[in-house]
Parts: C-alpha cells; structure tokens; sequence
C-alpha cells in the first residue's frame, strides 16, 4: 500500500509531518469513518483529490492530492477493515448508486446506520447548498439585504433540518 507525506496543522500554527499509509490517511479525515462504513472508491478519491481538509476544531492536514485505483483500493479497505479505529469495527458495503459523491455518502451512512431517511435528508442539505451559494453571491457583490436574508432562510432551515434529524436518528442499526 502506498504511504503519503502528511502534515496535521495545528490550531494556532505549527504543524507536524509524516509519511502515513493511505487507509490511515482516510482515518485522519475527521467524521469520514464514524458511522463505520468504508466510503466507495470514488468518494475516496474525491477527498484524496482535494490535497487536504480543514474540520475547525476537529482540525485540520494536507498532503499532496493524489487517486488511488482499484486494486490498491481493495488495499485500503481491506486495512481498514481489519484495523479497528477508535477500537470500532469498519465495514464496507456497497453504497447505492445515488451516492456520487462525499456528501451524498453521508447522507445514506446517516440513513443506514442511523435511520434517516435520505431522501428528505437530500431535499434539506439541497436546499441549504442553494442558500448557502446565494448567500455567497449577495456577499460577492456587496448586497448586504440580500446576503442577510440567506443567512436567516438558512438558519430557519438549519433548525428544521436539525429537528428533522433528532426525529427521526436512532441508535446504530443492527449490523451498522
């Protein structure tokens, strides 16, 4: 399995470097593993594409972007799978075809390890990208009105969609 060159960032400045097997790359990605599935090649090489990740307080690495292709892929997983992470077992299933992308994934590993349901959850993290881009485009050209009218649409829709997940979260399935 390759190893890559990694820097974790600190808060504050300074950072430390290492060279780290691809699969410990992936379990460095703050929130990509918790639900304890194995993401799907395409969206591993999608946050291996990106050179980095900055998760606030969760922190914050870079590498040089790269792709991994399908037999060292099936070396990824099966590390992770055999390597506990945070002494919790990892699986990996076959995602539906809907999932394209990082995002995407999170929302069926929250449908299938949780039991929300996707297809609402699609409809909320939709309609709070729009928002957000709107938002964004107000801001860039200096209208002040109607960036402040995004924010609170998007703050209304971000309580509804955190209701919605409370409603409807369970504890990890059976299995997941």
């Amino acid at each position: 399995m390759r190893f890559v060159e990694y820097e974790t960032l600190h808060r504050g400045g300074g950072s430390d470097r290492e060279c780290i097997s691809v699969s410990d790359l992936l379990r460095a990605i703050p929130y990509l593993l918790t639900g304890g599935l194995v993401p799907p090649i395409h969206v591993a090489n999608e946050l291996l594409r990106l050179g980095g990740f900055n998760a606030g307080m969760s922190g914050a690495g870079k590498w040089a972007p790269f792709e991994v292709d399908e037999a060292e892929y099936r070396e990824v997983v099966e590390d992770l799978v055999n390597r506990a992470l945070f002494g919790r077992t990892l699986r990996y299933e076959k995602a539906p075809d809907w999932v394209c992308d990082g995002n995407e994934f999170r929302i069926w590993v929250a449908e299938r390890v949780y039991s929300i349901p996707a297809e609402e959850n699609r409809k909320f993290d939709t309609a709070m990208r729009e928002l957000d881009a709107r938002m964004k485009e107000a801001e860039a050209r200096g209208d002040e009105e109607a960036r402040e009218d995004c924010l609170c649409h998007l703050s209304k829709l971000s309580i509804q969609h955190s209701e919605f997940m409370q409603k409807h979260r369970k504890p990890r399935a059976p299995g997941a």
